[in-house]
């Protein structure tokens, strides 16, 4: 054999192994960098992990889960949702398993949302659905931003659908907008916001009552029927507050702040002076105290009121 051959021979043996060997070092370097994310996740350091992982993709940049995974913590933990778009937007194109693809659109979706950038949301939104119509959680976001726009037909239709399909776990991201798990949560947000739809942004009385009914019923979920009535009374719709409040009491009726409230609607935004009154009698022997003073106020609006003056309060037990 030649010599330069020989020594050609060689030195493509020697690169080829020193190429090996460079490749394994950087993927061992890569995988330390993992496991320092990972190490800096369970410290709560999710910054820190984020930046790990990013690293790490630097040196294995055909890994579309080390981007997935740093935007991950950049929208649900940061939180930095400009940085969380940047980052799926990086692994969308590396991510060989349709379902992640998927759920990366709903993710995206929901960070465009966080930016108050509703237009591209729905895009992402929409791509989700067009290939897994049962997604229950793209039915409930698109469903809001439609009721933001003022589609309240297709929102409608959207969150109830989600209501149907909620049973179809698999459906589900691995993350929600606040960090819980389950159908149970979905089930809260898809009834929460067809009582949004209905008694704050619309006028479907009905439509309310039922989201009350399931989200106290089915949920055991006071705060959310609270949250309704207040939102309504502040959207200047005090009929529907009291519809929310009306299902809240009959379940709850000893709740104090649901009664305060259903008190000072009745009372100043709709002046039902005799509802008042039909209130306080109702519990006067129960609430001696708080039926007088449902009266009080009653006949400090209208001093001739002639149901509050005949009204005689319980005496206390001796």
């Amino acid at each position: 054999m030649p010599v330069a051959a020989c020594r050609r021979g060689r030195w493509l043996h020697v690169a080829s192994v020193a190429g090996r060997t460079v490749c394994s070092a950087l993927q061992m370097t890569a995988d330390n960098l993992i496991a320092q994310g990972q190490r800096h996740e369970q410290n709560r350091e999710f910054a820190a992990a984020a930046e790990s992982y990013l690293r790490a993709f630097e040196l294995a940049p055909t890994d579309g889960r080390l981007p997935w995974e740093a935007a991950r913590l950049y929208l649900y933990f940061v939180p930095d949702a400009a940085l969380a778009v940047r980052w799926f937007e990086a692994a969308l194109p590396l991510l060989d398993n349709p379902f992640m693809a998927r759920d990366t659109r709903y993710h995206l979706g929901l960070a465009h949302t966080f930016l108050s950038d509703d237009a591209r949301a729905a895009v992402r939104f929409e791509e989700v659905l067009a290939d897994t119509p049962s997604h229950v959680l793209a039915c409930i976001e698109l469903g809001k931003l439609l009721t933001r726009r003022g589609d309240h037909a297709r929102a409608k239709d959207l969150l109830q659908q989600a209501v149907l399909h909620n049973n179809m776990r698999s459906t589900l991201p691995e993350m929600f907008p606040d960090g819980q798990k389950g159908s149970g949560h979905a089930h809260a947000l898809a009834w929460m916001n067809l009582g949004r739809l209905a008694l704050v942004a619309g006028d479907d009385e009905a439509l309310g009552q039922t989201a009350v009914t399931h989200l106290l019923e089915d949920l055991d979920d006071h705060a959310r029927g609270m949250t309704l009535a207040n939102e309504a009374r502040a959207a200047g719709k005090p009929h529907s507050a009291i519809v929310a409040l009306d299902g809240l009491l009959a379940r709850y009726p000893d709740h104090e702040n649901g009664g305060e409230l259903w008190f000072a609607i009745a009372l100043d935004d709709l002046k039902r002076l005799d509802e008042v009154v039909e209130m306080a009698t109702s519990i006067a022997a129960d609430d001696p105290d708080w039926a007088a003073r449902m009266v009080s106020e009653v006949l400090r609006r209208d001093s001739a009121h002639p149901a509050a003056l005949a009204f005689r309060p319980a005496a206390h037990p001796s």
